[in-house]
C-alpha cells in the first residue's frame, strides 16, 4: 500500500513536460503551436491551449482537469478523460514527455 506522501508526491507532479524544441503562440481563443525539429505547426482551440497553458505552468493531471471542470462547466469525470486522451496526442506527436511514474 503506497504511503500518503508517495501518493502526495505523484499528485503533484506536473502532468507533462514540453519538449525543450517546441515553441507556442497565444492566439486569443486557442494557441499555436512549432515543433522546430520537424517544423510542423499544430493549431489547437480554446480547451486545448487551456491545457496547454496549464502544463506550461507545471500543473498537474488533478489540477487540470479540476479546472477544466470549473472553466468549461463539465463534470470532472469527463475532464479527466479527455485530458488523458489529449495528453497521449500530445506525446505521439512528439510536443510532450510524461512520466509513467507519475501518470495516475
Amino acid at each position: 500500500m503506497q504511503s500518503a506522501t508517495e501518493v502526495e508526491s505523484r499528485q503533484d507532479r506536473p502532468a507533462g513536460q514540453i519538449e525543450a524544441d517546441v515553441v507556442d503562440c497565444d492566439l486569443g481563443d486557442g494557441a499555436a503551436i512549432l515543433d522546430l525539429k520537424t517544423g510542423t505547426y499544430f493549431s489547437l482551440g480554446e480547451t486545448g491551449a487551456f491545457v496547454w497553458n496549464a502544463l506550461k505552468g507545471g500543473a498537474g493531471r488533478d489540477e487540470i482537469a479540476e479546472a477544466m471542470a470549473r472553466e468549461f462547466d463539465v463534470p470532472r469525470e469527463r475532464t479527466s478523460s479527455d485530458l488523458e486522451t489529449f495528453l497521449d496526442q500530445l506525446v505521439r506527436a512528439g510536443l510532450v514527455r510524461v512520466d509513467p511514474a507519475g501518470h495516475e
